[in-house]
């Protein structure tokens, strides 16, 4: 996850990452879902879907040097945008949301 630094007014300094992540997990009918997104600090087109942003929990874990999950990954993690869908359904598009 980059980071900016910005100076104020008062030349006080704050980081604006770039990017942001979010993981989800889900419990359903005794299968473990997760669904794990970076997407970028800035304005995004409508006509993306958020599928476009998904990542492997690995690669949250390399950006960010922190192990997310570690008794969960024990077990066969299902996708949430990808595996038996019917089950566990999150939005596919930011208008949805």
């Amino acid at each position: 996850m980059g980071t900016t630094q910005h100076n104020t007014q008062a030349q006080k300094k704050f980081t604006q990452y770039s990017t942001q992540y979010s993981i989800v997990a889900v419990n359903k009918e005794n299968d473990i879902y997760t669904a794990n997104v970076v997407v970028p600090n800035e304005k995004i087109n409508l006509k993306k879907k958020l599928t476009d942003f998904v990542v492997p929990i690995e690669m949250i874990e390399k950006l960010t040097g922190f192990v997310f999950l570690p008794k969960l990954k024990q077990l066969n993690l299902k996708n949430l945008y990808t595996d038996n869908i019917r089950k566990c359904k999150l939005p596919l598009t930011w208008q949805e949301m």
